[in-house]
């Protein structure tokens, strides 16, 4: 199989990338090692800047195909007595679900005429006399595809892994979904703790996903388990304590490695 361009990563990055390229007449595969819509371990809260980009990429029609939850302000809150609230202008944010959303892309950029191949596995990728010759693996299939360009989207902490910035990543991202968290009607928040932050994005009816980010000790300490962890962050700071006093977790945890950020 021949392509014009193959994009590897189905993310957001990937597939809006992927889908602009078909619109341009080029021939493009787009390849994921996941199968497509699966779940991660992601807030899912949209910024205000990003409905203008998708009406500009003529996604408008996110309203009607995935399920969102408006969000007009944010609070930010730390270790003692300080907190601010602040609304998100001039637009607001969207809560929604990381698998629908990517979903959503992806269906897109197969309107548009990308070829979709996930989930597989990028196996080798040489390139000679300015083309590139790829073999993926599908289950215990493989496959082989020329193309002219190769992109990887597979985001910046698969990047600096590869460069070999760092062997081992000690930070953690981890999510799960809440209910009966009170006193979130209109804001995403985000509360920080020792050696990491602890966010939780309204779904509606007192139901929120919470997304933390934190350092393997931390995790250590709690022995692995994240509920006893996430009792201690409560401690460390009261404005998270009274989000999550009367809370139930109602899913199971999410987890996977976190770049560090510098922070």
């Amino acid at each position: 199989m021949e392509f014009d361009v193959v994009v590897v990563g189905a993310g957001p990055a990937g597939s809006t990338l992927a889908r602009c390229l078909a619109r341009e007449d080029l021939s493009v595969m787009l390849i994921d090692k996941e199968p497509i819509g699966r779940s991660r371990a992601c807030g899912g809260f949209l910024g205000p800047e990003v409905r203008p980009l998708l009406i500009e990429l003529g996604l408008d029609d996110v309203d009607l195909k995935v399920e969102h939850y408006s969000i007009p302000n944010v609070e930010v809150s730390g270790m003692g007595e300080f907190s601010f609230k602040t609304a998100l202008t001039p637009r607001r944010g969207m809560a929604v679900s990381r698998s629908q959303f990517d979903a959503f892309l992806v269906g897109h950029a197969q309107k548009a005429g990308v070829s979709v191949h996930a989930p597989a596995t990028l196996m080798s990728s040489v390139q000679k006399n300015q083309r590139w010759s790829l073999e993926s693996a599908d289950g215990s299939s493989m496959r082989t595809v020329q193309c002219r360009f190769l992109i990887y989207a597979t985001g910046r902490r698969a990047y600096v892994k590869k460069k070999a910035l760092f062997s081992h990543s000690s930070f953690y991202a981890c999510k799960a979904t809440y209910q009966h968290v009170e006193a979130l009607l209109d804001e995403v928040v985000l509360h920080f703790v020792r050696k990491g932050h602890v966010g939780l994005n309204p779904l509606g009816n007192g139901t929120a996903t919470l997304c933390l980010y934190t350092d393997e000790a931390n995790i250590k300490n709690a022995k692995g388990d994240l509920d006893k962890m996430m009792g201690d962050f409560m401690k460390q700071n009261t404005h998270l304590e009274r989000h999550l006093r009367g809370a139930e977790r109602i899913s199971g945890w999410q987890t996977c490695q976190a770049e560090p950020d510098g922070k």
